[in-house]
């Protein structure tokens, strides 16, 4: 909560939000190598402009959604809204949801430390190393799934194009291949708490 204090004394300076490019152990954070972080960055609801060194993108809020365009600014990564003003409220959510998504929340200091001793790594020390994520997790695993079947089909993987041309997985030789369900002890539970079939 100290980081969500800091960030929230450099917020009142720029039009909705201003974050200081900082990682929890004071580490700085690189804007560019973050957002080109992995694939994932450039699917919907997400606009990458790499030349412009410009992340827009839709983030929920009380009561609805908004879309903002973040860039660095020095040392700062400036939220500006898209279209209409943003009050205390919704710039207070915006700010603590983009510090998520760029997981300035957590130190990477004692990986810079060892990085930066290596010769052919230290390149790392100056803000590389973290992952854009998504604002909740739900959005990040339907991202993360929806590349894996992208990436599955454009090199051929079975399971891949049996999910995407919607062919029936027991149609294919592995699935036919699988031994029978195994059933499940008597303790187990799903994690809804009512009892699993099989394993």
């Amino acid at each position: 909560m100290e980081a969500l204090r800091r960030w929230q004394e450099v917020v009142t300076d720029l039009p909705v939000a201003g974050l200081p490019l900082v990682g929890a152990g004071g580490e700085p954070v690189d804007f560019a190598r973050t957002i080109v972080s992995h694939g994932v960055a450039e699917l919907p609801p997400n606009r990458l402009d790499l030349e412009g060194r410009m992340l827009e993108t839709t983030l929920p809020v009380p009561r609805g959604a908004r879309t903002v365009r973040l860039t660095p600014r020095g040392d700062a990564l400036h939220i500006e809204s898209v279209a209409g003003s943003v009050g205390a409220r919704v710039r207070d959510a915006l700010a603590k949801t983009v510090a998520h998504m760029f997981r300035l929340d957590e130190d990477l200091s004692d990986f810079y430390t060892l990085v930066g001793a290596d010769g052919e790594l230290s390149w790392c020390a100056r803000g590389a190393g973290r992952m854009l994520r998504a604002p909740t997790v739900f959005e990040d695993v339907v991202k993360t799934k929806r590349t894996l079947i992208r990436t599955s089909a454009r090199t051929g993987e079975p399971y891949a194009q049996a999910r995407v041309t919607g062919a029936s997985a027991s149609a294919h030789p592995r699935a036919r291949a699988r031994k029978a369900p195994v059933a499940a002890p008597p303790s187990a539970r799903s994690l809804g708490g009512g009892r699993s079939a099989q394993c």
